[in-house]
Order: structure tokens, then sequence, then C-alpha cells
């Protein structure tokens, strides 16, 4: 994702501290909160609030990116 201007990476695989490492990594615009099941929302979403993002790179990977990407 930081080489190819193409690529957007999902988070929902991920366990929390592997999650919070991608995003140290790779730019909060470059990827997206996802969840493999609709019952696993919740958790896919708790666990990108205890990754230390501030208000704007939170609401980067739990809407932005999706609402750019998708347009």
């Amino acid at each position: 994702a930081q080489l190819c201007p193409n690529i957007y990476l999902d988070l929902s695989t991920l366990p929390g501290h592997n999650a919070a490492d991608v995003l140290r990594h790779v730019d909060s615009e470059r990827v997206m909160m996802g969840s493999d099941l609709p019952e696993s929302t919740a958790a896919e979403i708790e666990k990108l609030f205890h990754c230390g993002l501030d208000p704007e790179r939170l609401a980067n990977v739990l809407h932005r990116t999706a609402d750019r990407l998708f347009r």
C-alpha cells in the first residue's frame, strides 16, 4: 500500500496489535475498517478504538477511506 497507489488495506482479519502496527506504517487514508461477518462488526470497531489513533485518523479508517474509494 505504501508503494502502490491503487492498493488499500482492510484490517478485519488482523489481531489488534497487528492492526496498530499496520497503522503506524501505512497512511490512514489507505486503510479501511472491515468485518468478515456482520456479527463481528462491533469487535472490529472496538479493535480500532484501542489502536491509539487520533480522531482524524480514526475517522479515515472507519468511514472516510471507504467513502472516497467507493464513490
